[in-house]
């Protein structure tokens, strides 16, 4: 009977041994019960230690009192070789809002996955490209940064493990993205939290 740990490692080599971990921070605690967020957090550490190359995805806001905070780092470490963060949520959500809708004016036919480059008018970001992805969920438009951007070509082709949250929504943003860009995912449901998990 083969090791639990031999069997970790043949699913390993067949799914990716890339993990991609989204918005696993403190202003999400409330809805990381599995069971507690002090213990879903040391679960994907240790999760984590089971890959080659680990890489965060983070979310660059967080509302306070109804107000939009920018946040500079990431909440954990999990032993990450690189870090993004995104910045859809910030003063960019507007730009990025109007963005879509002269889209949809234009390709009234965009669906669920279509990419689309931004363009200088926009002043999304400082140099190089970004995009934005069609999303059907909440947040209708998702934008990659030309960090996230140039990140996501490198992974082209390439099998990867994705968990974190939230389920259906920002992480369903960094899923469809990435297909967009040609990387073979699997998500892992053990460690995916949802924004409707409160207890």
């Amino acid at each position: 009977m083969k090791k639990f740990s031999l069997y970790l490692k043949e699913s390993n080599e067949i799914l990716g041994n890339i993990l991609i971990i989204v918005d696993v921070q403190e202003q999400f605690s409330k809805f990381m019960y599995k069971p507690t967020p002090e213990k879903y957090v040391n679960a994907i550490k240790n999760y984590a230690k089971n890959f080659k190359e680990v890489y965060q995805i983070w979310d660059g806001h967080n509302y306070v009192d109804g107000k939009i905070q920018k946040i500079n780092n990431p909440s954990y470490n999990f032993g990450e070789k690189m870090n993004f963060r995104k910045v859809y949520g910030t003063s960019a959500s507007e730009k990025v809002k109007k963005l879509g809708e002269q889209t949809l004016n234009y390709k009234p036919d965009t669906k669920e996955g279509d990419l689309f480059k931004v363009n200088d008018d926009f002043k999304l970001d400082e140099q190089g490209e970004s995009y934005i992805v069609r999303i059907e969920n909440n947040h209708k438009w998702f934008y990659i940064n030309k960090e996230l951007a140039n990140f996501f070509k490198t992974l082209k082709g390439k099998n990867v493990v994705i968990v974190g949250g939230a389920d259906g929504e920002c992480l369903h943003d960094i899923e469809v993205a990435m297909k967009s860009f040609g990387i073979n995912q699997t998500p892992n449901q053990k460690y995916i939290y949802s924004s409707k998990t409160t207890s």
